[in-house]
């Protein structure tokens, strides 16, 4: 696993491990969305309905419709709600992520990876279909997409002064900002997210934008792939 791979991971379970410690005994509805989910297996998954492939069940890992709490000022307003649409349509509309080693699709499922993201994956690699948990992909960590959306779920539910929320946006142009955050030490570890049409289209630790990222709706041939997963 590559350093940029162990941050992305540190940070999810440093999310988990607060998330779990500052949600305990809130009845609010956002704080049980954060509640997370038991591990689920191939074997787990029950066989979709025509009605659950058309309209796959999943439970917003945010309130979209509420105000950005995170934000301290008009440039990570502008980022942050741009990172939250972009996160909306992802799992509205399912989303795909290219790397050099292939692409993963990815479609909502209150059984997927991640706790707080749920998805079912399939990726392409060297041309070939790949389903298994642990060949995947993306099979320990989120794609990055989702971790200013993760910040700002945190948000609402911890102390505003609490460091684990510490982070920095910075505008590089109109396409692209540096947004910074813990990802399991003390330092803030930057990422450069690059923006088209008001949606994220790709992140990496630096200008080669090594993940791209793109957004349903799903062609035909992508939700076929999906279904066999829950199969």
């Amino acid at each position: 696993m590559n350093a940029y791979k162990f941050s992305v991971v540190a940070v999810a379970g440093l999310a988990v491990i607060g998330l779990l410690s500052g949600c305990a005994g809130a009845a609010d509805q956002a704080s049980k969305k954060m509640s997370p989910s038991p591990t689920v297996t191939e074997t787990d998954r029950p066989t979709p309905t025509e009605t659950d492939i058309d309209n796959p069940a999943y439970e917003p890992r945010l309130d979209y419709t509420k105000d950005i709490v995170l934000a301290k000022n008009d440039v990570e307003l502008e980022f942050l709600t741009i990172a939250l649409a972009s996160c909306e349509k992802a799992q509205a509309e399912g989303f795909m992520a290219k790397t050099a080693e292939g692409e993963s699709i990815f479609r909502s499922d209150v059984k997927g990876g991640w706790p707080f993201w749920p998805f079912a994956q399939v990726s392409i690699i060297d041309g070939k279909p790949v389903f298994g948990e642990n060949e995947v992909l993306f099979n320990m960590y989120w794609p990055a997409v989702f971790n200013p959306c993760d910040l700002e779920a945190a948000a609402r539910t911890r102390d505003p002064e609490d460091v684990y929320l510490e982070h920095k946006v910075t505008k590089i142009n109109d396409n692209s900002y540096k947004w910074a955050q813990h990802q399991g030490g003390a330092n803030l570890d930057e990422m450069i997210f690059e923006v088209k049409d008001g949606l994220i289209s790709g992140y990496a630790p630096n200008k080669t934008y090594a993940t791209k990222i793109s957004y349903g709706p799903l062609t035909d041939e992508q939700i076929a792939l999906l279904d066999q997963v829950a199969n």
